[in-house]
Parts: structure tokens; C-alpha cells; sequence
């Protein structure tokens, strides 16, 4: 049977590295904004510094006028967008010249007859207005909504360099002008090369040979289990095909960027290395802060937009060197907490999860700092990995069908896919293939 065949799963391999390579082309930076995401340390969030636009409407009128000093972004790709804020709705929204037929029929048709660009925009994600005119004159655009009900942009709280100088806003037959302060960001074109693409995938595994010897094995599970559907073999695919997702996500994840990890991490470093008893709020391992700095996490923490910094070969490099030393004496030492991150104890939160890493102690501790954090991350996985491979086995010793087995697999797969999709395994943004700040 051709689905049987370990072409599909390779298939599948060599179609996600191709449209992770396309998205490397379409890559911009970010060169001017009124609002740069909050650093972790200052624990404010964007919900603190911005707010509903006061005038909401289904059709807005926009008109941005440049500031008469400083630099005028005309030219090489130069565009304008602004952050939604439609209360947690998605908005289909349809960005046309400004005074037309404000009529969702209209502006469908606009759109049919390629006078009208259409954008599907989720709350708080960025509406490009489009580029900026070469000849310095005003951006001027409709943004009509083809759903129901109002939305408008997130403002600033506190109004800083007003870039926009009037927002039209159409309330039914009579527009009326004010004066706003959206947040906006403009951006240019910064394509990414495939070499370099697979450069910045394969960093951190290239150099890792904990990462190197997991991913192996996910790849063996993976292409076992595939050949084992279909077959009555069922719970020996589900055992295969589930762990080999889980690893791969766990190998293919930048160091610390896991949900909590920071905190997790550090915990059970400082289990390996100060031994036992390890109490929340006691000092912070100096290894993972300064493995904290390098990948500048007060920068990168919860802003799944704000790349690592793996852009360029001399960081690679200098990353390279940091995290290839062992620094086992920093490791027993007191260093700045990470964003956000604090030491657990170990006995109050959960200690059959920390402490049967002391068990890998003497194997763990001479490893490089990136092998640790490795470790750690792989060892964690194996742990939940291998509770749920023995309830698939108790299943089939119980006699349920393969359809059953299946289904625990399935339910089990899901949510998983859905947390690590929608929080930790952003793979594209963290190596700088969505978007990039100008430095």
C-alpha cells in the first residue's frame, strides 16, 4: 500500500523544509514604530500600553502623513501597518482606495476586479495598509469590514511620535475626522536566502550533540511507525508515531524557548549541581542566566515575533563558543533570574518530576551548558513519553480494538499539537523568518 511507504513521511520532511525555505523570502524588518514590543523585565504587556480605539466603525478612512524631519522610508518596499483591535474577533477586511462605496457588495467587487486587496487579520495582528508613496505624498486608504459589528486599532495610551495625522472614520453616511495615535510599524523587505534559512534551523542541532542523537532516534520512530499503520501492530505505531512527533518538536525547539523553561531548567540544574533540598526563591544558577543574556531573552521572552539573535554567521559563532562551555562552577552559583523565571522547589511542585534527574546527575553535570539545557528538555519529554506509551500498551493487554488504541493516541496527539503550535514551537519567527528588527 503506497501510504505505507516511508516516501510519504519523507515527503512530508522535505515539504516542511521547502516551506520553511519560501517563508525566508518573504521575511521583512521592521526599520520604524511608535511602540516596540515591552522587554520581559519591565512586565508590561502591550494590553497595558495601548487601548480600543475610541472611534470603532465597520469602515475606516485612513490618512498617514510622513513626519516633516527624519528619514521618509520611500521607496525599496517600504510599507505601513497597523495592529487590529477587534476585542478578540478575526476581521476579513478589504483595503481599498479612500471614498468608495462603503457597501460590502462593493467591496467585493472591488476585490474581484483587483481594485481592492482582501486580508483575513486576527485580533491584535498588524493590517498592512500597503506601500508608502515614492513621492512623499500622504498614504490614504479605506479599510472596509465584511463582517458585522465595529473594530478598530490599539492606540497608544500615552500618544508618542504621531506619525498619522488624521483617521477618518466612517459612522454610516457622515464621515467625521480625528486625530489618533494607532500602533504602527513600517516595514521593508529582508528575504533570507535557503542556505541560510537551513543555517539558522540547523544551528543549535549542529552543535548539539544531545539534539543530534534525539533527533535520530524521532526520525527511526517516525519512519517505523509509519510502516507500522495499517498493520496489527497499532499500539507499536501509536508508541512510534506519537514520541517521534514529540521529540522532533522538542529537538527542533532554540534553547529556552519551551513554556516555563527558564524556570524548569534552572530548577533542576540547580538540583544537579547544589543537590537536595532545592526550595522556591532560592538563588538562580548563573549558568542559565548567562545562557539567558546570550539569547537575550528579555527581548524574546512571550514575543513570539522577536527573532533570536542567529541572523548572521559572527552570532551564530559567538553563541557557539558560550554555549559549548561547561561552566559547571556557575552553575552552583547565585546569578540575575531570567525574565519571568524563578527556581521551584522541587518537593512542592512536583517531585517525581525533578527529582529522578539527580539519577543522571553524574552523566549530566561535565556536559557542555547547551548539552545540559538539551538534556533537560529531552529527558523531560521521555519522561511524559514514556507514561503514555505504557497506557497504549495497558489498552491492547485489555483487549480494546486498534480503533481505541488510535483514539488515545489521536486525543492524546491534539491537544499537544495545539499548546506547542499556539505558544512554544513558532520555529520560523524564533530563527528571524517572519519578521526582524532593524539593529
Amino acid at each position: 500500500m503506497f501510504l505505507r511507504s516511508p516516501l510519504v513521511p519523507l515527503a512530508v520532511i522535505v515539504l516542511s523544509f521547502g516551506q520553511l525555505v519560501l517563508a525566508g523570502r518573504g521575511v521583512t524588518k521592521t526599520v520604524a514604530e511608535n511602540l516596540p514590543d515591552p522587554r520581559a523585565s519591565t512586565y508590561l504587556r502591550l494590553v497595558d500600553l495601548v487601548q480600543w480605539s475610541p472611534e470603532s466603525a465597520r469602515v475606516h478612512e485612513l490618512a498617514f502623513t510622513r513626519p516633516e524631519t527624519g528619514p521618509t522610508f520611500s521607496g525599496d518596499g517600504a510599507r505601513l501597518k497597523v495592529q487590529l483591535w477587534s476585542k478578540g474577533r478575526t476581521r476579513i477586511l478589504v483595503l481599498r482606495p479612500p471614498g468608495s462605496d462603503p457597501s460590502r457588495w462593493q467591496a467585493l467587487l472591488d476585490v474581484l476586479r483587483g481594485r481592492g486587496r482582501l486580508q483575513i487579520v486576527a485580533d491584535r495582528k498588524w493590517v498592512d495598509l500597503g506601500p508608502l508613496p515614492s513621492d512623499g505624498s500622504p498614504l490614504t486608504v479605506q479599510v472596509a469590514g465584511l463582517l458585522p459589528g465595529p473594530y478598530g486599532f490599539a492606540e497608544l495610551k500615552t500618544p508618542a511620535d504621531p506619525v498619522f495625522e488624521n483617521i477618518r472614520v466612517a459612522h454610516g453616511s457622515t464621515p467625521a475626522t480625528v486625530r489618533a495615535f494607532p500602533r504602527y510599524r513600517i516595514t521593508v523587505p529582508a528575504p533570507v536566502d535557503g542556505k541560510e534559512t537551513l543555517a539558522r534551523f540547523f544551528f543549535f542541532i549542529s552543535i548539539s550533540r544531545v539534539l543530534q542523537a534525539a533527533g535520530l532516534i524521532a526520525l527511526v520512530l517516525l519512519f517505523a511507525g509509519w510502516r507500522f499503520l495499517g498493520t496489527e501492530k497499532t499500539a507499536a505505531a501509536v508508541c512510534c508515531l506519537i514520541p517521534s512527533v514529540v521529540l522532533l518538536h522538542a529537538v527542533c525547539l532554540p534553547p529556552l524557548q519551551g513554556a516555563d523553561e527558564t524556570s524548569h531548567g534552572a530548577t533542576i540544574e540547580a538540583l544537579l549541581f547544589r543537590g537536595m533540598p532545592v526550595r522556591g526563591g532560592d538563588p538562580y544558577p548563573r549558568s542559565y542566566s548567562m545562557a539567558a543574556v546570550w539569547l537575550d531573552q528579555d527581548r524574546v521572552q512571550y514575543q513570539p515575533e522577536e527573532p533570536l539573535p542567529v541572523d548572521t554567521s559572527i552570532k551564530r559563532d559567538v553563541l557557539a563558543r558560550n554555549f559549548l562551555g561547561t561552566f559547571q562552577a556557575e552553575a552552583k552559583e547565585a546569578g540575575t533570574p531570567a525574565p519571568a523565571a524563578e527556581v521551584q522547589g522541587v518537593d512542592r511542585r512536583a517531585p517525581f518530576f525533578f527529582r529522578p534527574f539527580s539519577l543522571a546527575g553524574p552523566l549530566l553535570r561535565p556536559l557542555p551548558v547547551l548539552e545540559r539545557i538539551s538534556a533537560y528538555r529531552v529527558l523531560s519529554a521521555l519522561s511524559g513519553l514514556l507514561l503514555f506509551c505504557a497506557g497504549a500498551l495497558l489498552l491492547q493487554r485489555a483487549g480494546l480494538d486498534a480503533g481505541v488504541v488510535l483514539s488515545y493516541g489521536l486525543v492524546w496527539l491534539v491537544p499537544y499539537m495545539v499548546f506547542a503550535v499556539a505558544s512554544i514551537s513558532n520555529y520560523a519567527t524564533a530563527i528571524g523568518l517572519a519578521m526582524r528588527k532593524e539593529e
